[in-house]
C-alpha cells in the first residue's frame, strides 16, 4: 500500500509541475524552449481536465484549476510572443 501513495504522490506532483514548468520555459527566448513550453502546457491543461473530472473531491478539482490555470498562463505568454514578433 506504500508503494501505491507513493506512486500517486508522484503522479500528483508531476500533473501539478507541468504548469509551472511551462510558464518558466514560455519566458525563454529559444524558439525551441517555446515550443517544448507549449507541449507541456497542453499536458498540463489535459491533466488539471482528467484530475477535476476523474475524483469528485474537492481538493482535487483545486489542483486541477490551479493546473489548467497556469498552463493557460504559459500558453498565453507564448502566444502573446509569437504574435508580437
Amino acid at each position: 500500500m506504500e508503494s501505491l501513495a507513493a506512486l500517486v504522490t508522484v503522479l500528483l506532483l508531476i500533473m501539478l509541475m507541468l504548469g509551472p514548468i511551462a510558464l518558466g520555459l514560455s519566458f525563454s527566448k529559444h524558439p525551441a524552449a517555446l515550443v517544448v513550453s507549449v507541449v507541456i502546457a497542453a499536458l498540463g491543461v489535459f491533466a488539471g481536465v482528467w484530475l477535476m473530472l476523474s475524483v469528485d473531491a474537492m481538493g482535487a478539482r483545486v489542483m486541477g484549476v490551479i493546473s489548467i490555470l497556469i498552463s493557460a498562463a504559459a500558453a498565453a505568454n507564448v502566444t502573446r510572443k509569437l504574435l508580437k514578433k
